[in-house]
């Protein structure tokens, strides 16, 4: 890149950059004051990124770091937002869960070897307790689910049916007319009719005029 104007105006310096590897000329407005920097190449306003005609007045100017206005959030490393709980508290409830597993594990095994009243106890234990965490939930069916999923009710009669099967062009047999049935029997060569002894398009076993034996 090559200086080839300097200008400024109101503490502003407009420099007009030739990029030798795209070959076009660029302006660049620079604040003094703000550290406020633009090219007419719109590469930070399109991508987010500072071109290097920026980087270039940035350094020519005595700017070693980047402003801050001009580093999007999205490029650094920390875009994904911090959780609120901190490692203690999440590695804490990990292992109480953990532990909540096993004895889940450990009840269910016992309950093989028991009554089926007590599989129905605890069954009744765990949905009382899951209605005191959670009030709202209730013991949904497969359909209910999807209704509500889907924010509408199934329907008792289905009024929509497949369409019948249409004979497209082309399909089946092809009707031949009367009309079409007649010309190509013309187009065809007659012959010799050995009863009736004519040129016709029958032969003696379809001669329509059959000579009776004496």
């Amino acid at each position: 890149m090559v200086n080839s104007m300097f200008s400024e105006n109101n503490g502003v310096e407009i420099t007009t950059l030739k990029d030798a590897r795209l070959g076009k000329v660029f302006d660049v407005h620079f604040s003094i004051g703000t550290n406020e920097v633009s090219c007419t190449c719109m590469k930070f306003e399109r991508c987010g990124l500072i071109c290097r005609h920026i980087i270039s007045i940035l350094s020519s100017n005595g700017v070693n770091s980047i402003p801050d206005g001009y580093v999007i959030r999205r490029w650094c490393k920390d875009t994904v937002g911090r959780t609120v709980d901190n490692d203690e508290v999440i590695e804490g409830r990990h292992i109480g869960l953990t532990k909540l597993w096993s004895e889940v594990y450990e009840t269910v095994g016992l309950l093989k070897a028991k009554d089926k009243d007590d599989i129905e106890s605890l069954c009744t234990l765990i949905r009382e307790f899951r209605e005191k965490l959670d009030p709202t939930s209730e013991d949904l069916t497969k359909e209910q689910e999807t209704e509500q999923l889907l924010g509408c009710n199934a329907i008792d009669e289905i009024k929509i049916l497949p369409p019948k099967q249409a004979k497209n062009k082309g399909s089946g047999k092809r009707m031949t007319s009367s009309k079409a049935v007649a010309l190509a029997k013309a187009a065809k060569p007659k012959r010799m009719c050995g009863n009736c002894k004519q040129l016709a398009h029958h032969d003696k076993r379809n001669c329509p005029n059959p000579v009776s034996k004496s």
